[in-house]
């Protein structure tokens, strides 16, 4: 079983020179989706990692959604019309950096002199550090809010999303439909690039941020997954000394992430190590999907383009593996055409990477899926509430809603057979809830479809009515929905 999906980064969008550039890169992308599409395809996710804007304003962010709406769309007709997924995390150029007199900006300048400062970024919520940073990534922060509601709207979206300690800390879980879970994790690397300089071994990352986007535990978190990725923009060289001991030796340690994605220097860098004998870690930068250097005043721009593809394999009995399709912006005469990246070390003839092979805590598919028993209290729990909310809910409206209950969250298990779908809707729960008494395991991915009917009864604002909406969030708890 197995997840594909792009990743993108840097794309700047509001740099001066993207009004003109963007059309053709733009029509390049388009044509090279559609060209990579049988070979890695079809895409799960996008994962951003960070440089979204070029200054971080409200404006930008819309600009960057009519971007990934062209781009969704390029994709969604290659593949039946279903979208991926978009998840990430923020960059240095997604924020709006405070004035020179700020006062929480004066205090985190002495961040690396005053480890005072730093214990009150990660324990004083309300600290004028904090506030800063808040301030800085707010519309970063509205434009991740819209991106993670459409997400778990989607079908197979987003389950189990948590908010972090920091704007752009994140956990999330998908799952396909053999029951094989994969864990996101995005961290804010950004949060102490409030300035123009150079930052680079000087910025700040902890394990609080780990433990608190992950719900308090993070290898808990990372064990409940068949594997993990971790998305941040900067790699770890831009990271000080402590905040890449934490890094190492408290979140990617114990092979806990197959892959750490991240951005920010434009050309891409592959790279796998294992110390002591510990488990390798694997990281991939990405090249910028737009991307402009300048060397002095008087020499010509380069021109950075590109993106990757890659595909996460978790079958087998001990190992999984990630293929990589590194995407470039090359010369073809006096023309440049998106191709597969030359200086990746690619196999001969091939686009694609040799296997990327990690540890592989347990194997998952179809019928590992079906095979996993819920505990008894649990789907007790699960069972009960589903059933009152289906039998409270005041009119058949939701037929569709409540059909695709039944086709995903029961699959092929006899409780989902022979029902009537032309009785009333009363008739109709009370058949479905006698049968779910026999059912004694909970397909992983069925939690898409309860979510999916609270989502459709809070649109509608069935739940204003305070019985239903007791229920709904009874329901929205029980299976890990938001709750409204």
């Amino acid at each position: 079983m197995q997840f594909n999906w792009l990743h993108l980064t840097d794309l700047h969008r509001g740099m001066r020179q993207q009004q003109w550039m963007w059309p053709n890169v733009a029509e390049q992308l388009a044509e090279d989706l559609a060209h990579l599409r049988p070979q890695s395809g079809p895409w799960d996710l996008i994962l951003f990692t960070g440089d979204l804007t070029d200054r971080g304003s409200a404006a930008q962010f819309s600009e960057v959604d009519e971007v990934l709406a062209e781009i969704k769309s390029l994709i969604a007709k290659g593949q039946g019309g279903r979208e991926p997924i978009l998840l990430a995390v923020p960059g240095n150029h997604d924020l709006q950096r405070p004035s020179a007199d700020d006062a929480g900006l004066r205090e985190l300048q002495g961040w690396a002199q005053d480890p005072a400062i730093q214990e009150t970024l990660w324990t004083a919520p309300d600290s004028v550090v904090r506030r800063t940073i808040a301030a800085a990534f707010s519309d970063y922060g509205a434009w991740w809010a819209r991106q993670v509601a459409i997400g778990k709207r989607q079908p197979n979206g987003i389950l189990d999303y948590r908010e972090g300690l920091l704007p752009g800390d994140f956990s999330a879980t998908l799952v396909n439909a053999g029951g094989c879970r994969l864990g996101l994790l995005g961290l804010n690397t950004a949060f102490l690039q409030l300035t123009a300089g150079d930052y680079q071994g000087r910025l700040g990352l902890h394990t609080r941020q780990f433990h608190a986007a992950a719900g308090g535990n993070g290898p808990a978190w990372a064990a409940r997954h068949h594997a993990c990725l971790l998305l941040t923009h900067h790699a770890p060289e831009w990271l000080d000394a402590d905040s890449r001991r934490h890094l190492d030796g408290e979140i990617t340690n114990n092979g806990r992430f197959a892959l750490h994605l991240c951005g920010h220097r434009h050309v891409p860098r592959r790279e796998e190590r294992a110390v002591d004998g510990n488990r390798a870690k694997r990281l991939v930068l990405g090249r910028s999907l737009f991307g402009l250097e300048t060397f002095g005043d008087r020499q010509p721009e380069e021109r950075l383009h590109g993106y990757a593809a890659g595909r996460i394999r978790l079958g087998g009995p001990g190992a999984g593996t990630i293929v990589l399709w590194p995407r470039s912006e090359e010369p073809a005469g006096a023309e440049l055409r998106l191709d597969r990246d030359p200086h990746q070390g690619l196999p001969r003839g091939k686009e694609d990477s040799e296997p990327l092979v990690f540890h592989l805590a347990k194997p998952c598919g179809s019928s590992a899926a079906l095979s996993v028993a819920a505990d008894e209290q649990t789907w007790d729990r699960q069972r009960l509430v589903l059933r009152d909310l289906l039998v409270a809910l005041p009119a058949w409206s939701l037929v569709r809603e409540r059909k695709a209950l039944v086709e995903f969250a029961l699959g092929a298990h006899p409780a989902a057979a022979n029902l009537n779908w032309d009785d009333d809707g009363y008739t109709v729960a009370g058949n479905l809830v006698q049968r779910l008494q026999f059912f004694d395991a909970v397909p992983l991915d069925g939690r898409h479809a309860v979510c999916a009917i609270l989502a459709e009864v809070r649109a509608r604002r069935m739940d204003s009515n305070r019985e239903i909406g007791g229920m709904v969030r009874a329901l929205a708890d029980a299976f890990g929905c938001d709750a409204p």
